[in-house]
């Protein structure tokens, strides 16, 4: 049997002895286990299909113990990852209210490189997505209490797991067996009302020789945050025009145009609930009206400095006050149903069955709708002091519709899947694995205090009519229009009201089916060791629907339309990895091992494709390794980039061929303007007409089932270090940088016009995507469908430190994660004007680090966590002439942990997180980052665990 030096046992003892520890989080390098008397197991480490006896794995990976989630005290996978530095938040209940379809989502997002470029796995096998369309895994459906733990990449890994693995691999590792019966309850109670959580668990499972089960079933609920239930949030920044920019010595180029004025709770004097009209010049001088629809004059609060477009917002008053009607955390409840069976036919072979039930329910809301109207004066419910006011004309009406209720709508997710694998020994040296995984996602959309917009302008126009007050369009009668009184309070009839309001739901749906198998062992053996290979061939097919309600499709609705989703693809795959030891027992080289690996993956929709890793572990003594790593990854473009359904779109458009256009041209890209032109057979008189110029033109928002993978390489460099000198001391530091290309951006149709002809031909991607009329060469159609343009490139360097040591009064550990960004690039066209420095703002701050100190004494144990963003601005390309308010404060929070072991079977725990209550920084622009900052607040946790 091998020997193991002295790294190799620290680091591998690190790794198992973390998976009962209570720090949150343990040594990036993962290593295999042995049992020293009896016989030498292999196991399979993320970023690679090889099992391995006692070796580092050959990319950085670190690992989070299940019961480092409990001391962080979350329930959710998604709000421990998104602490994490190397990770950025994809879509959470913070974030996601305002987005429609994917409203209570949980996604993580390693390197900022985008959720879909992150691939989540379950126990090494893929999982299905949360939403129609997307790659993305929703966390909400991974129960915690199951986990053993969570082996985090952040490198290329496509060569190993295929498409998505771009940034890396979150792999979530569940228990595999259980012996007895647990239930944990835990509470979360913030010091401002709302965003309370509660959960229940319950686990059972048995060992019964061969055969072992664990089954868990666990509830979580977590509330609403509206910015009323928040100080930091109600009262808001508010930026105005500088007072200054209308006095003769104000310095245009050094003094802010904009400056932030103070904190309040701002009013748009525009929209009321029980209807506004606006009787002067533009929207001045407006009135209302009382409750029971008598006119009354517009009370104004305390009159703001002029915003930046010139407008006068109030303090309070008569209006539209936005902290009134905006959300901050989306609700979520949660129920998880999942059980893994383990049957040894013998000892070398077993079968392993996992079963998936989620079903998640969250709840998105926004204002009321807001509507613009004429008001005629004969409308027979106006009062007559209004129609005086109005002085005989149609004046312009505004309505805040508060009667309808709030627009709300309803997320229900129901999750099903099945995955059953057999694994095993095919001799003393090679193993296999085989499995077939299925799932499917049921998601579906239901809107209430929706309202047909069509039907409602119908409604409001109401006359007399031979004594009876009817809508005054004859159309709109003869389709059953009932006039709807809006001044005032409900002052309209059931009849009508139901008229012109509606609900509606999109239904959807997502399957994913998955085979797959490899094999992998030792080929031959040379001087420095045995070579060792994994290969592998996976066939994997997804699917996507939805079916939005009739009057989505039509356009019926305020603000609302949608067309149906149809889309599919199968990809077939097949990858090779090696690991060749080339030296061995040399001076300054204990070990020299080559990694490497490849993959041909088949898309129906992308093509063919490959992937390949290149690497180098060297182990120069005990203390020191070095790893290097080169690889290419892919993304194949999902379902939704490629078959998203056409909606139409207008956009005002000005059209570089023109003749009046020649002198506004931009001199460096005049010559490919004018040579595309040309080349296009566009005249060199040519001029659109009047009526072109007069309208805005239409457009489709549609697919492009022509995207090609997007293609990533990238490199990563770095070491371990554990001094001899100083026992229980490590220290890992990589450099990692991904360069992509080819990567899948959209575009508006003015943008389109505008990039297609500065390209330096017509063969470009934009051009494709503008369509003229063969006889007047005029604009007369745009597609704004995602296009593989885009470029970028992220590095910086992944600091962790470890230290642990026991004393009589207990025994202490310190870890100190950090990520340093050192650049981060970003250009959606490859023009090297739209090149943007990404690198410091507030997105992507220079450091993120988490430091976790943790106590532990007898049956006590406490754990206190910092977490840091560095201080960042909001805009790289600022100017002092903007605004006053670019610099972003760093951001620390502080969490502390406890839990007790009362005896054998009972463990009580208490926790204060955001210890200080640290809010986000009250500047415009930073004060609603629910992504970036804890919106929550200072809240206690407890919670007890019992087994029986």
């Amino acid at each position: 049997m091998k020997s193991y030096n002295k790294i190799t046992l620290a680091v591998r003892t690190g790794l198992l002895t973390s998976l009962a520890a209570s720090l949150s989080l343990v040594a990036a390098p993962a290593l295999a286990q042995e049992d020293s008397e009896a016989r030498v197991e292999r196991i399979e480490v993320t970023g690679s299909r090889i099992r391995r006896i006692g070796e580092m794995a050959p990319t950085p990976v670190t690992v989070i113990t299940g019961e480092g989630l409990v001391d962080a005290g979350v329930t959710n996978v998604g709000d421990l990852l998104h602490r994490m530095p190397n990770t950025l938040v994809g879509l959470s209940p913070e974030t996601s209210n305002n987005f429609i379809f994917t409203s209570g989502l949980n996604n993580t997002d390693l390197r900022g490189l985008g959720s879909n470029r992150t691939l989540v796995l379950v126990n090494g096998r893929r999982f299905i997505s949360g939403a129609p369309g997307s790659s993305a895994v929703d966390l909400n459906n991974i129960p915690t209490a199951i986990i053993d733990r969570i082996e985090i990449t952040t490198g290329g890994a496509s060569a190993v797991y295929g498409s998505d693995a771009v940034a890396g691999v979150v792999n979530i590792i569940t228990k595999k067996s259980y012996d007895g019966v647990t239930l944990d309850l835990s509470t979360s109670r913030p010091r401002q009302s709302g965003g309370e959580e509660e959960f229940a668990s319950l686990t059972f499972g048995a060992d019964l020789g061969r055969a072992s089960f664990i089954t868990n079933l666990n509830w979580t609920r977590q509330k609403q945050i509206s910015f009323m239930d928040r100080d930091f949030l109600r009262d808001g920044p508010i930026a105005v025009r500088n007072p200054r920019s209308s006095e003769p010595d104000f310095d245009s180029v050094n003094e802010p145009g904009t400056i932030f004025w103070g904190l309040g709770r701002q009013t748009l004097a525009l929209y009321s609930r029980t209807t506004a009209i606006h009787v002067g010049p533009g929207t001045g001088n407006p009135f209302t009206f009382t409750a029971d629809g008598q006119a009354r004059d517009w009370v104004y609060g305390e009159a703001l400095p002029p915003l930046a477009s010139g407008r006068v917002d109030y303090l309070g008053g008569d209006g539209y006050t936005f902290a009134e009607n905006s959300y901050m955390r989306t609700p979520l409840d949660r129920i998880n149903f999942v059980t893994n069976m383990n049957y040894e036919f013998n000892d070398d072979h077993r079968m392993q069955v996992e079963v998936n039930l989620a079903k998640t329910d969250a709840y998105g809301e926004s204002s009321p709708a807001f509507l613009v109207f004429t008001v005629h004066p004969d409308n027979p419910f106006l009062p007559a002091d209004a129609v005086e006011r109005m002085g005989g004309s149609p004046r312009l009406g505004s309505y805040l519709a508060q009667d309808f209720g709030n627009r709300q709508y309803s997320q229900d997710r129901t999750l099903a899947r099945i995955s059953v694998g057999f694994d095993g020994a095919i001799n003393n040296n090679w193993m296999y694995d085989v499995y077939v995984t299925s799932g499917h996602v049921q998601a579906d959309t239901e809107w209430y205090g929706e309202m047909y917009e069509d039907r409602f302008y119908s409604a409001i126009d109401a006359i007399e009519l031979d004594g009876q007050i009817v809508c005054r369009d004859a159309i709109a009668r003869a389709q059953g229009c009932l006039p709807l009184n809006i001044f005032g309070t409900k002052q309209y009839s059931n009849e009508a009201y139901d008229w012109v309001s509606t609900d509606a739901i999109r239904r959807s749906s997502i399957q994913q089916h998955v085979v797959g198998a490899s094999v992998n062992g030792d080929v031959f053996e040379l001087p420095a060791g045995w070579v060792a290979m994994a290969v592998a061939a996976e066939y994997r097919k997804e699917k996507a629907d939805t079916l939005p309600d009739p009057a989505m499709r039509a356009g019926l609705l305020f603000n609302n339309q949608s067309q149906p989703l149809a889309g599919e693809f199968d990809v077939k795959e097949v990858s090779v990895e090696l690991s060749v030891p080339l030296l061995e027992g040399l001076a300054f080289v204990d070990s020299l091992t080559f990694e490497t690996a490849g993959r041909l993956m088949n898309y129906s929709t992308a093509g063919t494709d490959t992937a390949w890793k290149l690497g180098l572990n060297w182990e120069v003594n005990d203390e020191l390794r070095i790893r290097a790593n080169r690889s290419k990854s892919v993304r194949a473009p999902n379902i939704g980039e490629l078959f998203n359904p056409p909606g139409q779109t207008f956009r005002s458009l000005t059209d570089p061929c023109a003749v009046s256009r020649r002198d506004l041209l931009n001199p460096d890209y005049k010559d490919n303007i004018l040579n595309n032109c040309a080349a296009q057979g566009i005249p060199a008189d040519f001029e659109p007409s009047q009526e072109w110029y007069g309208s805005t033109r239409p457009g489709f928002i549609i697919g492009n089932t022509d995207l090609t993978n997007e293609i990533a390489k990238d490199i990563t460099i770095g070491f371990v270090y554990k001094p001899s000198f100083f026992n229980d001391l490590s220290f890992t530091v990589d450099y990692w940088k991904f360069d992509m290309s080819n990567m899948i951006q959209s575009f508006q149709g003015p943008d389109l016009v505008r990039y297609c002809y500065q390209s330096s031909s017509i063969d470009n991607v934009f051009c494709p995507l503008i369509e003229r009329d063969p006889n007047t060469f005029e604009i007369v159609n745009y597609f704004e469908k995602p296009i593989n343009s885009a470029l970028s490139t992220t590095s910086g360097v992944d600091i962790e430190a470890n230290y642990r040591f026991s004393t009589d009064f207990g025994d202490f550990g310190i870890r100190w994660i950090g990520t340093y960004l050192e650049e981060r690039t970003f250009n959606q066209t490859g023009f090297a004007e739209d090149k943007v420095i990404e690198t410091g703002e507030q997105e992507r701050p220079r450091w993120r680090n988490r430091l976790i100190t943790s106590y532990s004494y007898q049956d006590f144990s406490a754990v206190l966590t910092m977490t840091h963003r560095h201080k960042s601005v909001l805009d790289n390309e600022w100017t002092p002439n903007q605004n006053n308010w670019n610099d972003v404060p760093s951001y620390i929070t502080w969490d502390l942990t406890s839990r007790y072991n009362v005896n054998d079977n009972l463990q009580v725990r208490a926790g204060i997180l955001n210890m200080f209550d640290k809010t986000p920084p009250r500047r415009p622009g930073m004060f609603s980052q629910g992504g970036f900052y804890d919106v929550i607040g200072q809240r206690l946790t407890l919670g007890v665990n019992y087994t029986f």
